[in-house]
């Protein structure tokens, strides 16, 4: 207590945009508080729709709401980036309470925040790293059903696919290889090549 020095920190982009609407939408989530908000999506279109929000999660330095979203064709469950958020305020309707999502175990399954409909199996994924990268990943899983073979520099992960995943993938270089699925190993191979082609053409 005698010692005034800073000696933790924690990773966290203080410029993110987004952060400064987190302890209201936290007080709006404890409180069972539907939201009105104007969102922007990446393309730049913005929607203005009625969201019910249920909880609040990290991942790689973003800030995410997931709740419910009232729509003419049916509500449904959505994932709002904090930093995509235009402005919210408070909706006069009454609220729909989570009946549908247990969200001790909704993320257990993928890796980061983003569950697709059109991959709603685990797949064994299935991933030989170089003899330099592969201690690195054993130290740091990139998803808990992680499981290694060390003789192989082999390893395994039991997760639903998405961007996250293929994100991370992608950062490891050629120090990664897809050994399966097949259709995520020609998924990768697709997008390396389309990086190369990039290269390339500032080459020539």
């Amino acid at each position: 207590k005698a010692n005034t020095e800073n000696v933790v920190s924690f990773d966290q982009n203080e410029q993110l945009k987004g952060l400064e609407f987190l302890s209201e939408l936290i007080d709006f989530t404890i409180n069972r508080q539907p939201i009105r908000m104007l969102y922007r999506t990446f393309t730049g279109s913005e929607t203005l729709t009625v969201i019910h929000p249920y909880h609040l999660k990290q991942f790689n330095n973003r800030w995410f709401l997931i709740g419910l979203q009232e729509r003419e064709a049916g509500n449904c469950i959505t994932t709002r980036a904090l930093d995509r958020i235009v402005s919210f305020s408070r909706a006069d309707v009454p609220f729909i309470p989570n009946d549908i999502i247990d969200f001790n175990t909704h993320f257990k399954d993928i890796v980061g925040v983003t569950l697709h409909d059109e991959y709603p199996e685990v797949e064994n994924i299935v991933l030989r790293f170089s003899p330099e990268r592969f201690p690195y990943v054993v130290s740091k899983p990139i998803h808990h059903s992680q499981t290694a073979d060390e003789t192989e520099n082999i390893i395994t992960l039991r997760v639903r696919p998405n961007k996250e995943l293929e994100a991370i993938i992608l950062s490891y270089g050629n120090q990664v290889e897809v050994l399966h699925p097949q259709w995520i190993r020609q998924h990768i191979i697709n997008k390396i090549k389309a990086n190369l082609q990039i290269y390339s053409s500032c080459a020539e």
